[in-house]
């Protein structure tokens, strides 16, 4: 290892591997880290019993917090001890470990699961290599400790000039720059913004014998380190602040003979003074450092140690900013502060403080006030202009500090202005310099907002100051929240006004309650972040909200009740639920039996309030959330409220079953769910035995409830005992027994149960025979409302029942109860049997029947059915028929293909001037004959209705029709070439030149001569390059006369090099070039892409430069010429490609930054 040539770092690592003393390394250990602030309260615990600890740091926050010192070869054991002991003399469980030994990542990866497995959290981890570079630093604790090893850091260090500890992490998401500069030879620039993480890539490097770090000014004890480690590079990390050093250390390697390369680090800003003073860019490398992607930040930040829940997870990846260097701090500050600092974190302050020192330590002025102006723009930001006026500054001051502010990566470009990320930072900004309530404040912000390119942004901006403590007057931002344009379909100015709106409803009570009633929007844009602060006063305005949506479902997004749904269920992430969480879900459920109840009694719609009560009688909770990094998966988790609180349940429950009532249709749908929701559960296999015997308690009981509160004999009662007998529950209620015969629970359709059913079926069929139609009617229609609450799973013979019943009746006996049933409005399938029977009284009598019902919605479908069979039909009833055939396009399908319909309707039907019902009929008729044949007398109407489809806009909608479309045409050449020349002449679905589409189809029918013939008809077309490929196909005569139509351009006459540069299709482009095309032009066309091209267009891309790099060897120089111009275009499209893709990677938002 090249480090090992630094000889004062190398006796230190050799003394710690070989240290015996646990005594003098604890003392030395605990003096090392009381140079830190951060340590600034640790003290060393005596020899004497120290309870598992060697040093503790008080850091006001209860008791000290432990730390532990070993020198054992295996820390690990030495760890799991002092836990245990820790665990029984002190209540904290974070502890600090130091050891002498080298930790590894994968190890320390160990050391912190086991520290979690006992309850303890590993603060931090400082290893061989941490407490080396705390040595190699200071003289005085190195000589104690080691005092064999003397002398004074040299002037080429392994360890870079930094005050920041060097943890021993893995590289994340670096390899390809340290394989270019491992490949790279001479003078080398790393360029990045600050935290970018140029120090700590080549200190890893450093370690592995790359080179070693300028560590001294003193050019005589530079000069004898050169000859004494020879190092193959230098490292002179910071450049851009000395950029001097660097000519120094020039005429430093040209004085002594010396041959190093030298590897300069720089801001981005500071580029061209760090490579002048490398002698320019001709004898200088320069590598930009890219940010790290949030999958990257999110590795990093676990490497560190953290094991937070996924959602702090994603707040820390959010103030990361794609930074390795700050994402470490991040990492850092969370584990050691407590739940407080942790919250500071949360909030931005953290993150703030640190910008704004490190600003001020490398480029010499506050940036708060700056930052903070460009802030109050919120996510868009102010122009230059605007603060410098503001302030009282040059626009040249003004493009010079934000200049510095811009490399550094917390001003981003937002159109014309700049804007300050991410807004966590944006809110501790304003808060500090504009809303602390402070003499010192900026001043009146209020001039500030016209200039600011959204107002709503700014809004917004300025109540998440208020979120995290900025004194903004409350009055003020209700007037600039109604100021703001109310939300309409421009999505940034709508997201930014809700979600000002929205964050403004998370400031209090009166806030809440506030936006509630003067948003201008829908009411549940605000709801959400309101029932957590008003929730008594939200969830009314929710159900009044409720009461009239009308045919709006209850599950959709943003409906009120499913507004309520999701708030009564939420829980965090089931990893951080804790005792509190359940005590806060019953409250929620508690809340809303109360309002539902109130606004039952003060009139309120009975299913607005039985919904709400039943919701609010589930035990379900459900956490949503995405994973931290780039979002890109989805987490799910169900569960049931806690043993203790479902118990608490039973109150509720008393409480909503007094409100609810009688047991009716209305409700029974609603009580249904909850009593499925308390037999299973959301989360069955993770219910504890205390939940399940809760639930099974409980349910029993609401059934026995129930139970008193229903009609005997009803649909309800049926349904409600058949519940109870499932969940094995006996409850005292009498079901009718020809309701339990006609409408028998499915479970038992293959049994013999079933069978004794239908059996008593008939026999009841017998049993009525004698009775009057209208009484059975009028029995049938009662029992079809109550059968109407049973559940799913239920079959329904009340259809075999009136077959039966029809079958022992006259055709004018069947008459008479046809009329009673249609008056009872009875199902289509109930009045089919008696309609069967009446239509054979007479063709008047059935003419009149049918006429009757195809005027009824409710039975037209069965009078269309009967209607299209008939011979001879009747002007009159021909006439409504065909009327109404749009809406029956699958029926008359279904009857042409059973040959069910007259020839002569179905010639009427292929004429008729709906191309729906023409097509429908010819695909119908095209299916029913053996290979397609067509009987003489309709062939030419069927021709004309397939040639006719081509005017019908409804059938692109119908993928059945277009497939069987598709296929006639393709079965036809002759036909498939007028088809085609008709459609293409006016307008075309794109969808119908996808896959199996007919204009596909037709074109795959076509010979050489028909393909020519359509180019010559083809004119100007919005699809044109997609119909040339097409048309042309793999034919290399069609082509060729493509090429020879002087009507179309170069474009179009490329169009079909799609293929291209795959072999299969090197002719096409030597008939291209034979025809004067330049080679450029060809690989051009050869790049376009045609149709739908599914998956990651890199890949394309990248198949594309593969096939170009298989002709560079082709025996014709113009292929070769195409090959090369082909890779050229590949490489730039695949280059942008990947910076797409990085982009992507980098800015995924969890949510609105």
């Amino acid at each position: 290892m090249l480090g090992m040539r630094d000889s004062l770092y190398a006796k230190i690592i050799a003394g710690l591997d070989e240290l015996r003393d646990g005594h003098a390394f604890q003392e030395c250990a605990i003096r090392l880290l009381q140079e830190e602030p951060r340590y600034s309260g640790l003290v060393l615990v005596g020899r004497g019993p120290d309870g598992g600890f060697d040093g503790a740091v008080a850091d006001g926050k209860g008791e000290p917090l432990p730390v532990i010192c070993t020198i054992a070869e295996r820390p690990e054991r030495n760890l799991e001890k002092s836990l245990e002991a820790i665990a029984k003399s002190s209540n904290r469980r974070r502890v600090i470990f130091v050891t002498c030994r080298r930790i590894t990542p994968q190890k320390r990866r160990k050391l912190q699961e086991l520290a979690r497995q006992r309850g303890f959290t590993l603060v931090q981890i400082h290893d061989r290599d941490d407490v080396a570079w705390r040595l190699y630093r200071t003289s005085t604790l190195r000589q104690e400790l080691l005092p064999g090893v003397a002398g004074k850091p040299a002037a080429l260090s392994i360890i870079p000039r930094t005050r920041r500890p060097l943890l021993d992490l893995e590289l994340v998401g670096r390899d390809d720059d340290v394989a270019w500069l491992k490949r790279t030879s001479g003078d080398r620039v790393i360029s990045g913004e600050p935290g970018s993480g140029k120090t700590f890539l080549l200190y890893k490097l450093a370690r592995e014998g790359f080179g070693l770090f300028l560590a001294s000014d003193d050019e005589e004890a530079i000069a004898d380190a050169i000859r004494d480690q020879r190092p193959p590079a230098i490292i002179v990390d910071d450049a851009h602040v000395a950029p001097e050093r660097l000519e120094r250390l020039r005429h430093l390697r040209q004085e002594i003979g010396a041959r190093f390369a030298i590897v300069a680090t720089t801001w981005k800003q500071g580029e061209p003074d760090v490579v002048d003073a490398l002698g320019g860019a001709s004898a200088t490398h320069l590598r930009r450092l890219e940010l790290l992607t949030r999958d990257e930040i999110l590795q990093l930040i676990r490497q560190v140690g953290v094991a937070a829940p996924d959602v702090y997870l994603g707040m820390l990846v959010d103030q990361a900013a794609n930074k390795p260097g700050l994402a470490v701090t991040l990492a850092t500050l969370w584990l050691h502060g407590d739940d407080r600092d942790r919250m500071r974190i949360v909030r931005g302050e953290a993150l703030s403080e640190h910008l704004i020192a490190t600003f001020k330590r490398y480029v010499g002025f506050d940036a708060s006030r700056l930052l903070a102006v460009f802030a109050l723009g919120g996510r868009r930001g102010m122009s230059k202009e605007a603060v410098g006026d503001y302030l009282g500054i040059s626009r040249r001051e003004v493009a010079e500090k934000t200049a510095v502010l811009a490399f550094g990566g917390v001003l981003s470009e937002a159109g014309d202005a700049l804007s300050v990320r991410p807004h966590v930072l944006r809110a501790s900004l304003l808060r500090d310099v504009f809303f602390s309530g402070s003499p010192i404040d900026l001043g009146d912000y209020r001039e500030l907002l016209d200039q600011a390119p959204s107002r709503a942004s700014a809004v917004e901006a300025m109540v998440t100051a208020a979120q995290v403590g900025g004194r903004v007057r409350r009055r003020e931002l209700q007037e600039l929240l109604l100021s703001l344009p109310e939300p309409d379909w421009r999505f940034n100015e709508r997201t930014r006004t809700q979600l000002a709106w929205r964050r403004f409803a998370t400031l209090g009570r009166e806030e809440a309650c506030w936006a509630l009633d003067h948003y201008p929007g829908d009411i549940a844009d605000v709801a959400r972040e309101a029932l957590n602060r008003a929730p008594e006063e939200t969830v009314r305005r929710l159900l009044e909200e409720a009461e009239g949506l009308g045919e709006a479902r209850p599950s959709e997004p943003h409906h009120p009740l499913r507004v309520l749904k999701d708030w009564l269920e939420s829980m965090p992430d089931p990893r951080c639920f804790t005792p509190a969480h359940g005590r806060q879900a019953l409250a929620r459920r508690k809340y809303a039996v109360r309002v539902a109840k109130s606004y039952l009694a003060d009139g309120g719609d009975r299913e607005v309030a039985v919904r709400a009560l039943c919701l609010a009688l589930s035990p379900d909770l459900q956490y949503h959330g995405s994973d931290p990094g780039a979002g890109m998966s989805i987490i799910i988790s169900s569960a049931v409220l806690p043993a203790d609180r479902l118990r608490e349940m039973k109150e509720l429950w008393r409480e909503s079953a007094a409100a609810i009532g009688t047991l009716d249709h209305l409700s029974w749908p609603l009580i249904r769910g909850v009593l499925g929701a308390w037999n299973y559960g959301s989360s069955p296999s993770g219910a504890t035995a205390a939940q399940e015997q809760t639930m099974k308690e409980l349910r029993a009981r609401m059934l026995r409830d129930l139970a008193t509160r229903v009609r005997p004999g009803s649909g309800v009662a049926v349904a409600l005992k058949r519940s109870a007998d499932r969940a094995g529950v006996d409850l005292p209620l009498e079901v009718p027994e020809p309701l339990n015969t006609l409408y028998p629970e499915l479970w038992s359709t293959e049994s013999v149960v079933f069978d004794e059913r239908m059996a008593k079926a008939r026999a009841l069929a017998e049993a009525w025979r004698g009775r009057s139609p209208e009484d059975v009617a009028a029995e049938l229609a009662d029992y079809e409302t109550e059968a109407s609450v049973l559940d799913a799973g239920t079959a329904r013979l009340t259809p075999d029942l009136c077959k039966a019943m029809a079958a022992q009746l006259g055709a004018e006996e069947a008459a008479a109860w046809l009329e009673a049933f249609l008056e009872r409005k009875l199902e289509a399938d109930l009045v089919e049997p008696f309609l069967n029977k009446a239509m054979q009284i007479s063709r008047q009598a059935a003419t009149s029947i049918l006429a009757q019902l195809i005027k009824n919605k409710n039975y037209a479908w069965l009078a269309m059915h009967s209607v299209l069979q008939l011979e001879e039909p009747g002007e009159g009833l021909l006439e409504q028929a065909l009327d109404v055939a749009p809406d029956f396009t699958s029926l008359i399908d279904l009857l042409c293909l059973r040959k069910q319909i007259p020839t002569a309707l179905v010639g009427k039907l292929l004429q008729h001037p709906s191309p729906a019902v023409s097509l429908a009929a010819a695909v119908g008729i095209w299916n029913a004959q053996p290979k397609g044949e067509i009987e003489p007398a309709l062939r030419k109407p069927w021709r004309d209705a397939i040639l006719r489809a081509s005017d019908s806009n409804r059938q692109h909608r119908d993928s059945t029709m277009n497939y069987w479309l598709g296929e006639i045409l393709h079965s036809d050449p002759e036909l498939a070439s007028d088809w085609l020349k008709r459609k293409l002449g006016g307008a075309m679905c794109a969808g119908l030149l996808v896959g199996q589409g007919p204009v596909s189809r037709a074109i795959e029918a076509l010979n050489v001569h028909q393909r020519m013939e359509l180019l010559d008809s083809l004119g100007d077309h919005p699809l044109i390059y997609d119909l040339v490929t097409a048309i042309v196909g793999r034919h290399a005569e069609v082509y060729r006369h493509l090429l020879s139509l002087s009507a179309f351009d170069e474009s179009v006459h490329l169009a079909p090099l799609i293929g291209f540069p795959h072999k299969s299709c090197l002719q096409f482009a030597e008939l291209a070039l034979d025809a004067g095309k330049d080679p450029r032009a060809v690989a051009s066309g050869a790049m376009r892409l045609v149709g739908v091209y599914v998956g990651p267009m890199l890949r394309y891309y990248e198949k594309k430069r593969a096939s170009f790099e298989n002709l560079l060897d082709h025996p014709r120089e113009e292929i070769r010429e195409v090959a090369r111009h082909g890779i050229a275009l590949a490489e730039k499209r695949i280059q942008a490609e990947k910076a797409w893709e990085r982009q992507r990677a980098l800015h995924r938002s969890r949510g609105v930054d």
